[in-house]
This record gives C-alpha cells, sequence and structure tokens, in this order.
C-alpha cells in the first residue's frame, strides 16, 4: 500500500508543493488507505473475532468510508496547510483512495475464502495489521 500511496498522493497535487506539504499528503494517504482497509476487515469479522476486536486497541483511524466520510478525514489533516487548497484536488483523492481500496478488498476477498464459504480474509488481515500487538 506505501507505493500505492506515494502514487496517489503525488497523482493529487495540481502543482509543486512544499517539500514538507507533500510528506504530509503521503503520510495522510498511507493512514486513509490503512484505515479503509482495517475498517472494511473489522466490518468482515467473525462473531468471535469481532469479541477480541472489542477488546483490542486499534492501530489506525476509523473516519467511515464513504466519500464525504474520506473527504472529511483529508479536509482535517490538510486544513491547517495554507498552500492545501491551492495545490491538491483533496476530492480526486478521496474518490481514487476509495476506488483503490475496494480493488483491495475484491482482490483480498477473491483469494482468501476458506473451504466452508466463510471469509477468513477479514480476521488475518485485521488482527495482523490493525491491532496494536502487546
Amino acid at each position: 500500500m506505501n507505493d500505492d500511496a506515494v502514487r496517489l498522493a503525488n497523482s493529487s497535487l495540481l502543482k509543486n508543493p512544499s517539500d514538507d506539504f507533500r510528506n504530509v499528503v503521503v503520510g495522510l494517504e498511507q493512514k486513509l488507505l490503512k484505515g479503509l482497509m482495517c475498517q472494511a476487515a473489522r466490518s468482515g469479522l467473525d462473531d468471535a473475532a469481532e469479541g477480541q476486536a472489542a477488546e483490542a486497541t486499534p492501530a489506525y483511524d476509523a473516519f467511515g468510508m464513504n466519500r464525504d466520510d474520506v473527504t472529511g478525514y483529508i479536509i482535517k489533516d490538510i486544513d491547517p496547510w495554507p498552500e492545501a487548497y491551492d495545490v491538491l484536488d483533496y476530492e480526486w483523492l478521496a474518490s481514487q483512495s476509495i476506488q483503490l481500496h475496494n480493488g483491495y478488498v475484491d482482490g483480498v476477498m477473491d483469494v482468501i475464502e476458506s473451504p466452508d464459504g466463510s471469509l477468513s480474509a477479514a480476521n488475518l488481515i485485521y488482527f495482523r495489521s490493525c491491532v496494536v500487538r502487546k
């Protein structure tokens, strides 16, 4: 996801920003993609895993998965930067992030399907990548 985050961040820039702001956008996109994936994984947990997840400390930001939620998440991070709205197409970034995320989820769910027909991918992804390990 890190390479995709860099690619999307760079593609969303309307003109060349400061290095500091570019780094903010890349970091934001990394958090955004992880948050989308973890939220999707959480929603697909089986009952036993959901009980464990309720006790675990999340290692991602939860902000919702629709376009308005994602756009709001981006705006919250970029708003303090005076150059943000001149150099970043944040609406494009939001829609492309959701589109990329949907492709990730479709690919993962197609590949990791257990023999009984249930999806174990959500459990695997969530507990491997989305919670603080002790």
